[in-house]
Formats: structure tokens, sequence, C-alpha cells
């Protein structure tokens, strides 16, 4: 994000330097002082003239001395006296001297009012004053009140000096010892020329009224101040310049409404403050400038808005080569300081190139807030080094279009750091402490809802081109939660182009109402609602009913354990594949296999390469007149699928079941299991079926084993059974008998059926 443009402050140095004109005048007029205690007052009248004129005189000249000093003296073309004693002066030269007789400057007049007994002497009809650094003033009446110093126009006054120009109406000059003031009563005007070949640098200032004062070397400005030059200007309700003994600039300071603006063809730029600041070094240059009070600045161009707002910024400013300044330093504090960037609507799209001097992409409104927001620049002070926030830092980067993966991401820290690339004001990395990530849709639903990070850092990489965030890693203690979904781990980083967070290090996990998984790497996909968890993982699901009965397992309150070297969970399909020696068990109940699936809303499991189970048992053998033992049964296959639905275990592939010392082997092989229990109601077995128990072996194409009776039927072209004990055996299409009795039934169907025993030819 680009918040680069203080630089532009040093600008202000050749607006403000518009007041430094009053100085000079106030020492004009202080030149015109009297030890006299008395102050008259600004509405005083001059004395009732006589109109009986008792002579005239030709080129006539009068000089008032205080001691051996000329303080005021007087050369006029014609000089008419009256019987009051009152001289009538026209085509008036006056000379104005200092205490010890040194020229301040001088005065000229059509006509001038003068009397030796009174003090009073009154200027009139194209009144001009020069003075030494080629000041003058120009005005239609001027009064001078010799004993106080008191200098009278509410004539409009026009004011030069080499490259200035301006007007008053009306103006009263003070010069009382350590009352020494020059006052503009209305409409205060000056131009300051400072241009350079077709360069405008055309200074204006304006106020309603202006006054300055000698004790505390300052100049004010009053009512609707403004300082304009070209595009840029400062506005106020009323400014002040406070100088040096030396007349140099010390700091100039606006108060009211201060609007600051700089306008060219690709930007405007505004600040807004109660307050604005400015201080000045020993070479009258900017060295501090600052706004208070409900300070804003904004910056807009054709593709967005950057806008700053605090109670107080400060831009700090160091020399540069020319006797220039650049801005080093800004600092935003005093409370809660925001800074908001939003892309203009609409903007137009530019290519690569052009869009990699921009601050942001055009789809992410970016805003960042915190107590205390520095700035610190590069040397010469057009780049930025580094931003940093401290102080409840919250930046937000909220989409401008709410679609579906939309989502606002919130970072909350104690302090940021943003570094920037070396060339174009572009944010290269973010930097976090104390850190608090939120993500949350713009559009939420069942399967998104609002995740949080924390984390003790963060790291996040920006791209050069877009400004957009493209990856974050977090540090230390990290933790995730989305809903009742959580995870841990050392260090987590984020992919925004997949929108995955990959967790390693200090044995991440995963864990949510149902289940807790462990391993050396996991990997979330927040916008796919997966995880995938790599090396060493170890599944804990709290109860059977956690699995949401997808493994087979019998006890409903005990642990579930699945381990293996990866898992891949789709949450939102209550999804699970574990692969790599994958173990799933419950107490002593279990499945192996290469890959184990878990559909939980099936409530299916399934089991791929080199399965191994034992999870359910059978009765121990044909017993007779007492309660029956069971034993587990175990089984080999290539793939096992269990259906809780209709309590079906289905194995294929070179299948074998074995229990106690029977064992059957099969094609294919599919066990239901009573409801509730994990016993064997029946066994289906088809293709290649061998059924085997100590001294006797069955053959067929298909076997179905009911275990309420034990009875074993094999269906074959033919099936056959050979008994070791008897050296006989039994052949047919089908084929019945019961386990640990050595009687078979022969039937070719139903209705049809023998019992037969044979031996078998030596």
């Amino acid at each position: 994000m680009n918040l680069h443009r203080a630089h532009r402050w040093p600008q202000l140095v050749r607006v403000v330097a518009a007041v430094i004109f009053l100085s000079t005048v106030v020492a004009i007029f202080i030149s015109y002082r009297n030890r006299s205690t008395t102050n008259p007052r600004a509405g005083d009248a001059f004395p009732k003239l006589s109109k009986r004129l008792v002579s005239v005189a030709e080129n006539v000249e009068h000089r008032r001395e205080r001691g051996a000093e000329t303080t005021l003296f007087l050369k006029a073309a014609r000089d008419e006296v009256y019987d009051d004693g009152h001289h009538e002066l026209t085509d008036v030269v006056a000379e104005l001297y200092d205490e010890t007789g040194k020229p301040r400057g001088s005065l000229r007049a059509g006509f001038c009012i003068y009397d030796p007994t009174q003090t009073l002497v009154i200027f009139q009809n194209r009144v001009s004053v020069t003075a030494w650094d080629m000041l003058s003033l120009e005005t239609e009446r001027l009064t001078y009140e010799q004993k106080t110093g008191l200098i009278l126009s509410d004539q409009p006054v026009q004011f030069r000096y080499p490259h200035w120009r301006g007007q008053v109406v009306g103006i009263e000059v003070r010069t009382q010892p350590g009352q020494e003031q020059i006052i503009f009563k209305q409409h205060v005007r000056v131009e300051i020329d400072s241009s350079t070949g077709s360069t405008n640098q055309i200074i204006r200032l304006q106020s309603d009224s202006a006054y300055a004062t000698k004790a505390d070397a300052s100049v004010h400005l009053l009512g609707n101040v403004s300082l304009t030059q070209s595009t840029q200007s400062l506005r106020a309700d009323r400014m002040v310049a406070v100088f040096n003994h030396e007349r140099q600039l010390q700091h100039v300071e606006a108060q009211g409404r201060c609007v600051m603006t700089f306008q060219s063809e690709s930007r405007i730029s505004e600040v807004r403050a109660s307050s604005m600041k400015f201080l000045f070094d020993a070479q009258q240059r900017l060295h501090q400038a600052t706004a208070t009070g409900g300070a804003v600045a904004t910056v807009t161009d054709a593709r967005e808005v950057r806008q700053v707002r605090a109670f107080h910024i400060e831009a700090t400013f160091v020399p540069s080569s020319g006797g220039a300044v650049h801005v080093a330093r800004v600092v935003g504090d005093r409370g809660r300081v925001d800074v908001q960037v939003t892309p203009v609507k609409g903007a137009p799209s530019e290519p690569r190139q052009e869009r990699a001097r921009l601050s942001l992409s055009s789809s992410e409104q970016k805003r960042l807030v915190a107590d205390r927001i520095e700035l610190l620049y590069q040397p010469g002070g057009r780049e930025l080094d580094r931003a940093t926030a401290s102080g409840q830092v919250e930046l937000v980067l909220e989409p401008l279009a709410a679609s579906r993966a939309a989502e606002r991401k919130t970072i909350r820290a104690g302090r940021m750091e943003i570094a920037f690339y070396q060339d174009g004001n572009l944010a290269e990395t973010l930097n976090a402490q104390d850190v608090q990530v939120e993500f949350e849709p713009l559009k939420p639903t069942s399967a998104r809802a609002k995740r949080t990070t924390k984390s003790k850092q963060l790291v996040g990489q920006i791209d050069r081109a877009t400004q957009d965030l493209t990856s974050l890693t977090q540090s230390g203690d990290f933790h995730f939660v989305e809903g009742d979904r959580q995870a841990k781990a050392d260090t987590a980083t984020y992919d925004a182009a997949t929108h995955i967070i990959s967790l390693r290090g200090g044995e991440p996990v995963i864990w949510d109402s149902r289940a807790r998984t462990r391993a050396e790497h996991i990997q979330i996909d927040v916008q796919a609602g997966t995880s995938v968890a790599q090396g060493r993982v170890t599944t804990t699901y709290y109860n059977q009913e956690a699995t949401e009965r997808a493994t087979p397992f019998q006890q409903q309150q005990s642990p579930v354990f699945i381990a293996a070297d990866r898992v891949e969970v789709n949450h939102e399909n209550h999804f699970a594949v574990y692969t790599g020696k994958a173990r799933a068990w419950q107490e002593e109940a279990y499945v192996t296999a290469q890959r184990l699936e878990l559909y939980g809303r099936e409530r299916m499991m399934v089991a791929v390469g080199q399965v191994k189970s034992g999870f359910y048992r059978a009765p121990a053998g044909h017993q007779t007149g007492q309660a029956r033992s069971f034993v587990p049964v175990f089984v080999s296959a290539g793939r096992m699928t269990y259906q809780d639905s209709n309590r079906l275990v289905r194995y294929e592939s070179q299948v074998q079941l074995q229990h106690a010392d029977r064992r059957m082997m099969a094609d294919q092989l599919s066990v239901f299991l009573k409801p509730e229990l994990n016993e064997i109601e029946r066994v289906v077995a088809d293709g290649h079926v061998v059924v085997t128990e100590p001294q006797r072996q069955a053959f067929g194409d298909q076997a179905v084993y009911t275990a309420a009776d034990e009875r074993v039927v094999i269906i074959g072209r033919p099936a056959r059974i050979e008994d070791d004990r008897y050296e006989a055996a039994q052949r047919g299409s089908r084929l019945t008998y019961l386990m640990g009795d050595d009687k078979v039934v022969l039937g070719d169907h139903e209705g049809s059926q023998r019992v037969k025993s044979m031996r078998k030819i030596q």
C-alpha cells in the first residue's frame, strides 16, 4: 500500500514565505517612534483648522529635531501658512530618520497638513512611502502622529517590494516602545512573484485583516486566510508567523479550518486539520510540519483514493542538495490513526508496467488503523523505506465485490512494520508481532464460517504489481480457529493464490468436535474446506459416533484411532482418505490397508490394498446344549467395504477369512453382521471358494455360512467336500454341512436331496 505523499510538504516553504513581507513593513514604521508614553486613540481627529491664509512660500523646508538629531525633514514646492499656525504643503517630500539620525526612508504626497505646535501630520493625495530594501507604499491619505509615532490610514494602501506587490484597506502603525505593532485592517492581498523562465510561481496571500507585533516578532493573518501558488494552496481562519531577533522565520502556524491542497494533472492531494504548524531551521529551511486536531490527508487519482485520519500528523525534513529539503519522517499519533486506500469504481485497467506504479489492485480496499503510524523515507525523500504502526494495530483488506469466495481479511497486532521496494513507493513485506488474523466471508454459509489465526510473529509477502498480499507466514504458538475446527503448530504459511494454510513444527495438530489429528505437516485449504496431513499421521475420533458410524467398530463410547502416512479430509462432505500403512483400531478391533476411506454421510468405510481386518467374531465351533463361545474373525483381502446402513462388510481380491482353526478363501466375500453387534450373522463367498477346517476342505463357486447353526452351503459345478478323516469325498451342485459335524447333505435342487457319505478309493 502506498502511503507516500508527504514529500510534497517542502513546497509549502515557498507558500508560507509570503508572510515574511509583513516583518519588513513593521520595521519601516517602527522608526517613527517617540519616547512619549502618551498613546492617542485611533479615532482622534486633527484640530479644527483656520481658513485665514497668512502667507505663501515656494520651495520651503521644515526640519524637526530632537537634540542634535533630525527626526523629520519636510520639503514642499508650496507652503501656505494660516493664522492658527498650521501649514498646508503642496508636492511634499518627507525624509524619515531614526533616533540616531540615520535615514530610514522617504515619503511623497501631493498635499500635507503640518503644524509645528501639534504632533499630527496628515499626508494626502498620491501618498507614497519609500524605505530601505526598496519597499514602497502608496495610498491617498496617511496620518502621522509625531508624539506617539502612530500612523493611520483608512484608505486602500498599495505596497511593493522586489517580487512582491499587494494591497490593504486601512493601516495602523503603533510605535510606542514595547507596543510596536502594525495593523492591516481589511482585505489584505499580497502577490509574490518567484517565477523562473516559463514556470508560474506566483504566490497569492489573502486575509480579512492582519497585524504584526515587534515584541514577540510575530505576524498575524486573521479571517479567511489563504496562500495559493498555481494549484497549491493553504487556507485557514487565521495564521501567525513568528521570527527571531534577526528577522528569520522560526515557525508559521495556521488555525481554524485549515486546508492545504496540491493539484496536478494526475492527482489531487488535500490536508485538513484544526491547526497546522511549520518550523524552520537557522537557514530558513522547513524543518518540521504538523497538522493537529482532526487531521485528514487525502490523495485522489484516477484509480484510487488514499486517506489518512489522525488527531496529529507530523512530518520531519532534512536538508538536501541545492539548499532544498526533503521529508525524512512522517508520524501520525495522539489517538487512533486511520489510513484507508479505496479503488475508484470503474477505474480502467492498466498495462502491467503501469500497474507497477499503483498502490493496490482494483478489487480490494485497504484500511490500517493504529495508535501510532510512522513513515520513514529513503535518502532523497521521494521513496518510502518502511512504515511502522504500533498500539492496537488493525489492517483490514476488503474486496469490493461480494462474491461467494470473497472474504474480508483483518490483521490485528501490537506492532506492524511494512518494508518497501527500493523504487516506486511499493510495499514489499509486512512484519507484525502479537498477531491475530481474521478471515470473514462476505457471504457466509454453513460451510464457510469466520476463521481466526493467532501467533507471536507474522511475515507477509506483497506482490509488487498488484500490492496484494501473496502469502502470510505466522510463527510462534500458531493457533487456527474456524467454527468448531481448530489447529495448532509452531509455524503456518498462508498462500493467497491457493488459499492453503501449511502447518509445520511443534507437532502440528488439527481438531474439531469429532476428532483430533496430529502429523509432521498439515495443510488446510480454507477455500475448498479440505485439509491434508502428512508424516506420522494419527487421528483420534472421540467415540464411534464421532466417525458418524463410518468405521466398523462396536464400542459406542470408546475412541477410534487411525494412523497413516497421509490423510486428506473434506470437512464439508465428511470424507477422509488415509494412505500409506493406514491402520484403524478400537481396543482390540482393527482394520489395516494401504488406503482407508471414510464416508461420514454414507456411514461407510473403504479399505484398499493389503487389507487386514479383525473387528467382529463368530462362534468357536458346533456346540450343543451349552453356552456358545465366540472367537475373533480375521480377514485379509485386496479391498474391503463396510456399510453401516445394512451391516455389510464386503471383501474383494484374494480374500482369506479365518476364525479359530477354520478358514474361508474366495474372490469376493460378503459378511453380514448382526444389528448393534459385531457378530457374524452370515457370510457369502463368491469365486474360487475354499472352506477349510481340520481334516476337511470344501470347494465351490459360492459358499454361504450361517452363524446361527454354523451351516455351510457350498454351490459349484460341481461343489465338493473332502474329508481326510474318513478318506471320503462328496460332489454335487449344492452341498450342505455343519461345522464340526461329519454329515453332508447333497442336493441338486430344493426338494430333491439326500445324505450321502463316500469313501475315497485308494
